[in-house]
């Protein structure tokens, strides 16, 4: 089966997962050779504080092939000064074209080299986008390749338990320099007005100096892509998932759904407020947890679930120095992966056996089982250092506010009582998922909600503060789609007008406090978590009530 042919239960979960593009093309120049620079067009309204879609292009834009680099790069910037402003449209990235990196971060003066692929021969252009805030603009075109022929290639559609890299020819070789600016990118091939294929790149700040950090979320991305015949979940063809999973392969469907529903708003987000910060991979945490000290705040995105014991250890450690956290998504450190690295020390591939019966390493190297981070051997929830943690998908529900920490007492319309529409939604977290994995004693709960599930099963949704003695303070938003609901790009559903402006107004105020250091010291949290968080959702309101579904 060639992967054009895939089943349409894939084809269905792709056009869910993913934000389409509409494109027109403009003549520019790439090294004297005719090539498109790209606009986006959407018939979707903007507002001051509801932003455009995943991935939109402003111009005119100067597009040059990479030069020479660079000893440093120049640090973010969070705005432009052109006033033309362009917005997504509603096409989706069909795969026709996958590409993947042999990378995913990279800093100035590194080569990115890029493999793509297709089913059949076809002519693409490769484009390099920034993700963030432009005036409006969801991400820039920074560079953009001469048209390169792509011969036609395998796509294997049948699952194993271990899915390696394609191993494709090199397609180009692009050095970063100094017109790459920190932060996360979309690398796409384009064929004849369409985007055809994403692959993510962060470009690291070269002396990292911002007090704020953002950790993106490589790996789980990876588990989610069934390129080569499985991912982590399931086989294209309908057998078993797969044990362990390339790097170096295309993020498609679910995969690249992952990157675009959760990663990309986190990069706009934090653009649009405006505070400097250092972008790191999952992978770099791994290969060097420092990149996470002696900093006043990291940044979680959307969905951060897949972590290795370097990871979690380095996460810690800096908590409990005083460094504050923000979570913007939820279901996050919920597995603990290993990743396997080459000859040269490069992450290759990451390995998960969720059972400890098929992990060889349970039981010589406990402390190092794939499985979730709750479970034994580890018992490591990180709701009882963070505040809450994963408890259901597929949520559609409210949450209703119970408590307001008094430097959140100007946000418009959060006041004890109220009910934050449609919040809880996608994958979401609670402040207690069962009597066993504990909650911190300081924990505050701002807002809660109730979801039920088929045969009478309930749940909680939640939102948390919590504040440790030695000052680090933590604020998780407890769901998902809390970004792409305040880009207003979520694929499965968006809040209203007036919640998307309490939801700005709230993460504006949470992330210009965290990142000020010892902010928990100053403005402790005020425990109001009961021992049973069941007894708290009998007091809620009807409109607090939600359902959610099965599966992930």
């Amino acid at each position: 089966m060639q992967w054009g042919d895939m089943s349409a239960r894939y084809r269905a979960a792709a056009t869910l997962a993913a934000l389409g593009i509409l494109i027109t093309t403009t003549a520019v120049t790439v090294n004297s050779q005719s090539a498109s620079a790209v606009t986006a067009t959407t018939g979707a309204g903007s507002t001051q504080l509801s932003a455009t879609r995943a991935i939109s292009v402003k111009q005119p834009v100067k597009v040059t092939t990479a030069s020479a680099a660079t000893t440093t790069c120049p640090k973010a910037k969070t705005s432009s000064s052109s006033t033309q402003l362009q917005s997504l449209g509603n096409r989706k990235i069909d795969d026709s074209v996958p590409l993947y990196l042999d990378q995913l971060s990279a800093r100035c003066g590194d080569t990115i080299t890029i493999h793509t692929g297709s089913a059949s021969s076809i002519t693409t252009v490769v484009r390099a986008y920034r993700i963030g805030w432009y005036n409006g603009d969801g991400s820039r075109l920074i560079w953009s390749s001469a048209p390169a022929r792509i011969h036609g290639t395998a796509m294997a559609t049948h699952s194993q338990p271990s899915i390696p890299s394609p191993n494709w020819p090199v397609t180009l070789k692009v050095t970063i320099d100094a017109n790459w600016t920190p932060g996360l990118y979309a690398i796409a091939t384009t064929v004849g007005g369409r985007i055809t294929g994403v692959a993510e790149l962060v470009v690291r700040s070269s002396t990292p100096a911002a007090r704020a950090v953002v950790i993106y979320s490589g790996l789980t991305n990876a588990s989610y892509s069934p390129f080569g015949g499985a991912s982590l979940y399931r086989g294209l063809d309908g057998g078993s998932l797969a044990l362990s999973v390339s790097l170096r392969r295309p993020l498609v469907l679910n995969g690249r759904g992952a990157f675009t529903k959760y990663d990309i708003p986190t990069a706009q987000v934090l653009d649009r407020v405006g505070i400097n910060v250092d972008p790191v991979m999952d992978t770099d945490v791994n290969a060097t947890s420092s990149l996470l000290t002696a900093r006043t705040l990291i940044v979680l995105p959307g969905h951060s679930e897949y972590w290795t014991k370097t990871m979690y250890d380095g996460l810690l450690a800096a908590q409990s120095s005083g460094t504050n956290i923000v979570v913007m998504g939820a279901n996050e450190i919920y597995w603990q992966t290993r990743i396997q690295a080459n000859k040269l020390g490069e992450p290759v591939s990451m390995f998960v056996a969720r059972s400890l019966a098929k992990d060889p390493l349970a039981n010589s190297t406990p402390k190092l089982a794939t499985v979730r981070w709750r479970d034994a051997p580890l018992l490591n929830d990180p709701s009882g250092w963070l505040g809450e943690s994963y408890t259901v998908t597929r949520a559609k529900g409210s949450l209703q506010i119970l408590s307001v920490p008094t430097w959140l007492a100007n946000v418009p319309e959060l006041r004890k009582g109220a009910i934050l529409q449609g919040v809880a939604a996608g994958e979401v977290d609670g402040p207690q998922v069962t009597a066993s994995i504990s909650i911190p004693s300081k924990l505050q709960v701002i807002g809660l909600g109730l979801l039920k599930g088929a045969n009478g099963k309930t749940a909680s949704a939640g939102m948390t503060y919590y504040t440790a003695p030695n000052g680090s303070a933590v604020f998780q938003f407890g769901s998902t789609n809390w970004g792409c609901q305040l880009m207003a790009s979520c694929p499965d559903g968006i809040t209203s007008w007036s919640t998307r402006q309490t939801q700005w107004a709230m993460t504006t105020t949470v992330l210009r406090s965290l990142v000020q250091r010892n902010w928990g010291r100053a403005h402790p949290s005020v425990p109001n978590a009961s021992r049973s968080i069941t007894a708290m959702n009998h007091t809620l309101s009807a409109a607090a009530y939600g359902t959610f579904g099965t599966g992930g």
